[in-house]
């Protein structure tokens, strides 16, 4: 489980990932009573359940509302198919980024996250 100390948002991650959990079967039934706005920068991978695809229904699962933000879109995760990689360029993301801030919403962030992408 979660080590002491660790956010709420980490608790609820602990929990839904606790070996023998079942999911729940209606939304009132979710893991955790509150919802976070997450930012989720990681890969988009059209096959394959890894990047993005593993992260927002995660989080969604846990009723967290997820802002996910591509970085690198991927044919197929590594392993799975042609290794097919196009990286986002960075003004492009920072641009997706910028009007998140400029909409006023950037402060009802109350996590980020950020998955390293391999080579």
């Amino acid at each position: 489980m979660c080590q002491a100390g660790c956010g709420p948002l980490e608790a609820s991650l602990a929990q839904a990932w606790a070996p023998g959990r079942v999911a729940p079967r209606r939304p009132e039934q979710r893991v955790h009573p509150f919802m976070a706005h997450v930012l989720a920068l990681s890969s988009h991978v059209v096959r394959g359940h890894v990047g993005l695809g593993a992260t927002v229904p995660a989080l969604q699962y846990l009723g967290h509302e997820v802002w996910a933000v591509p970085t690198v879109l991927l044919a197929s995760r590594p392993g799975l198919g042609r290794p097919v990689r196009y990286e986002l360029p960075s003004r492009r993301v920072s641009a997706v980024l910028d009007a998140l801030r400029s909409d006023g919403c950037w402060s009802a962030l109350a996590a980020v996250t950020d998955r390293g992408e391999g080579k």
